[in-house]
């Protein structure tokens, strides 16, 4: 993973560098978990793209999101979303998903060189409304593998695409 978890600090980067000499012409692909809006996501993979190139590994390395999601329990409010709004709507959560996905691939930056966007989870961990804490709810289906309407459909066709 090169992000640097939203510390701002190269220090996670320089020490895999550290540790792995020629790791440049190693890694397959840098690894980062860029949840939230644009406010959030943009900056975190702009300091991967930089911190790592920094540190001479080429352009041409693949960027692997390997974690994104927006929790939502369908307007409940949440304890904390990353940046999106804590109630958001199934339907609100789709279409800022929607929107985030073709945002990344548009940025001529981050969208040539984005190779994998997986999805953070296939279900949620608790039934709707049975708690605030946003891990619980960050589920393309619900708990019980049911729909969550207009969010399992977006996670759907994403995963088509």
């Amino acid at each position: 993973q090169a992000d640097d978890g939203g510390t701002g600090s190269s220090a996670w980067v320089d020490g895999m560098f550290d540790a792995v000499p020629g790791l440049a012409r190693l890694v397959d692909g840098w690894s980062v978990h860029p949840y939230g809006p644009r406010s959030r996501w943009e900056p975190k993979l702009d300091r991967l793209i930089a911190q790592t190139a920094a540190r001479g590994a080429p352009a041409s390395i693949p960027i692997d999101v390997t974690e994104y999601g927006i929790s939502t329990s369908n307007g409940r409010t949440l304890s904390d979303n990353y940046g999106w709004p804590v109630n958001q709507t199934y339907g609100q959560a789709a279409a800022a998903l929607d929107t985030t996905v073709r945002e990344m691939l548009a940025d001529h930056s981050i969208g040539p060189r984005l190779r994998l966007f997986m999805i953070y989870a296939a279900h949620d961990l608790r039934p709707p409304g049975a708690t605030k804490d946003r891990e619980h709810s960050f589920g393309a289906l619900h708990h019980d593998l049911t729909e969550k309407g207009a969010y399992s459909a977006e996670v759907r066709e994403q995963l088509a695409r």
